[in-house]
């Protein structure tokens, strides 16, 4: 049975979490999930209009409000947070792969992505030393399966034995910094991803079209470890004595 690994001077050591295989189905009694990851970020509120074309008007897309609590560690590849303040989950990123291009003007890296929450008392869990922020969220989802027949379809949950693909649209505001994600969260075989990706963002414009200018909107095409790191500097100055958006 393979054993999660320590934690050294509160780095961790990610060597064991970018394997292959079967061994990213579980640690011990600690699932794993295996992701490959396109993620945008704009620095505006989340529009009308994009909210109106992701969600046909209302009528599709699952939503939920929660806050995550990030650790600030200002690394790339490694994402520490507390789901809706509570449980602990960690994201490493195992591989940046060639861009995805979902349009001519809309691409960013395919990264591969593994995560889990370590269970109580593990080793993993990290030092109280390293500051941690709110990041309040507003998250639209939509979710696609793809068929024994080669075609993606709208599905109500994720099934990670087959192949999928998640897609959100977020509003984020972090210490009143207002910003909005675009990301696409693949997930099943490695080989079935970037195709399922492309179904996907293929169905969503025979349903609504697509919308002009969209990929002029972002800023930074990066998963939230590194767009956190890229606002650092802003966020550092609602840290000393905060009024708790950050716990020590």
């Amino acid at each position: 049975m393979a054993t999660l690994p320590q934690a050294h001077h509160n780095v961790l050591d990610l060597s064991v979490f970018r394997g292959e295989g079967d061994e990213a189905r579980a640690y011990g009694t600690v699932p794993i999930l295996d992701t490959s990851e396109a993620r945008w970020f704009a620095s505006d509120p989340l529009p009308s209009d994009v909210i109106a074309w992701f969600t046909r008007d209302g009528s599709v897309g699952t939503v939920e409000e929660r806050c995550d609590v990030y650790q600030l560690h200002r690394l790339h590849d490694i994402g520490v947070k507390r789901r809706d303040r509570s449980i602990l989950e960690v994201k490493v990123r195992r591989s940046i792969g060639d861009d995805l291009t979902i349009s001519a003007d809309l691409a960013a890296p395919f990264e591969e992505w593994r995560k889990w929450s370590p269970f109580q008392g593990d080793p993993m869990t990290p030092s109280p030393d390293i500051p941690w922020i709110e990041v309040n969220k507003t998250i639209i989802t939509r979710t696609f399966m793809l068929s024994d027949h080669e075609e993606v379809g709208p599905a109500e949950h994720v099934d990670d034995t087959l192949s999928g693909c998640e897609v959100e649209i977020a509003a984020v505001n972090v210490s009143g910094i207002d910003s909005w994600t675009l990301a696409f969260e693949a997930f099943g075989p490695k080989s079935d991803r970037r195709r399922t990706v492309g179904f996907s963002w293929a169905m969503l414009l025979a349903e609504s079209g697509e919308l002009d200018d969209l990929g002029t909107c972002f800023d930074l095409a990066a998963g939230y470890p590194e767009w956190l790191a890229s606002i650092g500097s802003r966020l550092q100055a609602e840290m000393p004595g905060s009024d708790g958006k950050l716990a020590g």
